[in-house]
């Protein structure tokens, strides 16, 4: 039985924009553990495109990033904001290009708030756990997900137990794809990391 639930990773597109980090965002973990950013957030945050690989300068709808967040487009945002998902932010990024001038296509992190706890199956997933915090996994060998604990109105969030992938409800996937939007891959839990 297919998961009710994937992992939103990003599809190998030659030629591909990389970003690096996020710049003019002071705590950024907050991205990666839930907590909301909206209120206060800088006009001037930005990432640039690696300068490691100046040939990618392909804009997909969905960017790869070093920071493990969603750098997606308008048209991945509007998607989502006509879904009415619960408990995310969408917060404007500005996207630099190798010439250090901001790209006119208009960016946003994609933002879940508040990480769903006890929904990793830890002994399943083969993890080892943070040394620092024996509630959080450092590694996994596939993502186990007790999908019984998710609660229903939950379409796209962390995990507190593994907070670094984002999943998303099948349903939700499924309309981006039929909306055209280029970038995202998405892995079954079982087959993360991939």
């Amino acid at each position: 039985m297919a998961s009710k639930y994937v992992v939103w990773q990003y599809k190998n597109i030659d030629g591909m924009v990389s970003l690096g980090d996020l710049t003019n965002l002071p705590k950024t973990s907050r991205l990666l553990y839930g907590k909301p950013v909206a209120d206060g957030y800088p006009s001037d945050v930005s990432m640039a495109m690696r300068a490691d690989r100046p040939d990618d300068t392909v804009l997909t709808d969905s960017l790869l990033n070093t920071d493990s967040i969603i750098v997606a487009s308008e048209k991945v945002v509007d998607v989502l904001r006509g879904k009415e998902i619960a408990k995310v932010e969408y917060l404007p990024v500005a996207i630099i290009d190798h010439r250090g001038k901001k790209v006119k296509t208009s960016y946003f992190i994609v933002h879940p708030l508040e990480l769903v706890d006890e929904i990793v199956d830890g002994k399943a997933s083969g993890g080892k756990t943070h040394p620092m915090d024996p509630g959080e996994f450092l590694t996994i060998k596939k993502l186990v997900l007790d999908e019984k604990k998710i609660p229903a109105d939950r379409a796209l969030f962390r995990a507190a137990q593994y907070p670094s992938p984002v999943i998303v409800r099948r349903d939700i996937a499924e309309a981006l794809d039929a909306a055209g939007v280029v970038g995202p891959r998405w892995v079954e839990p079982s087959a993360f990391p991939s």
